[in-house]
């Protein structure tokens, strides 16, 4: 008798009450039910471990972990992860949430097409504003070579919707402090030299868009941070760029340097070029380049 594979979900938090009831409830509501959910949180000032309280005494199979002080993201979510014990390990943002079939329709796919070489398989996203409302869907890359030519560009996964293999996390030593703000972009590359690539081609998660999110509060930064990755790890782990990755790097620093308005400018010219892609569906685009100039305005 085939057993299901035991999850771990993993949510690092920091002041991330407004939503942060919403994000866990979507996990309890998953169709998959053999999972445990490990919640870090590092010394939120709001109403936060209130509520991880409230939701672990209801539910057994969530371990709140309560860090004092604020650390980063990638030191939360290594925290996390060494507590946990599933096969695999499924993220999840504080203001994001996941569609119900999420679990079952990722083990799916592993069986039927994706194997036990893939490392990280994700899924598109649908994404919403901040009362819910959904405003477009965002489109990722599907096989292992569509992922690595996309890195160069973007970020070829969701990391709210990105289910890890705990092995292939492990080996590659967790995620990196050196690169907060971008720790998922990194670690894809990594695991990218040993493991499979892939998404699920149909959305999984609500991506939220709106102006206290991390995207949002900090773009010039991420820019900056994306740029340093890429260019990292072409030099160490032997990634060739095409030319083109090139050029887009310096524009992305360009855009981290740039003032506000003139980076804002910069996005939406490449807004207007993401659709090749299927990055965001057409009859979004203006829903979706208003949203780019509330964040790159803030």
């Amino acid at each position: 008798m085939n057993i299901e594979p035991f999850m771990s979900v993993l949510l690092a938090n920091w002041n991330g009450a407004r939503f942060l009831n919403e994000a866990i409830e979507s996990v309890q509501a998953q169709s998959y039910d053999r999972w445990e959910m490990a919640v870090v949180d590092t010394g939120s000032e709001d109403e936060s471990c209130s509520i991880i309280r409230r939701c672990a005494g209801r539910d057994r199979r969530i371990k709140p972990l309560f860090i004092a002080e604020r650390m980063c993201c990638p030191e939360a979510l290594n925290i996390g992860l060494a507590e946990t014990r599933g096969e695999f390990v499924a993220r999840i943002e504080s203001d994001d949430r996941w569609h119900a079939d999420r679990i079952r329709a990722q083990l799916d796919f592993l069986r039927t097409g994706g194997g036990e070489r893939v490392g990280v398989c994700g899924a598109d996203a649908a994404l919403i504003d901040e009362t819910g409302r959904p405003i477009g869907v965002k489109r990722f890359p599907r096989t292992h070579a569509e992922c690595l030519r996309a890195i160069w560009y973007r970020n070829p996964f969701c990391h709210s919707a990105a289910l890890i293999r705990k092995r292939a996390l492990e080996e590659s030593g967790g995620y990196s402090a050196a690169f907060t703000l971008v720790e998922d972009l990194e670690l894809w590359f990594r695991l990218g030299r040993k493991w499979e690539l892939a998404n699920v081609p149909r959305p999984l998660v609500d991506y939220r868009l709106w102006g206290g999110s991390l995207t949002s509060r900090k773009l010039r930064a991420l820019a900056w941070r994306a740029f340093q990755a890429r260019m990292t790890q072409a030099r160490r782990l032997g990634y060739r760029p095409p030319l083109a990755a090139r050029v887009y790097s310096v524009c992305t620093l360009a855009a981290a340097l740039l003032p506000s308005l003139s980076a804002r400018r910069l996005f939406e010219w490449g807004l207007q070029h993401m659709e090749g892609d299927g990055t965001i569906s057409p009859r979004n685009r203006r829903t979706r380049t208003s949203q780019v100039r509330s964040q790159c305005a803030r």
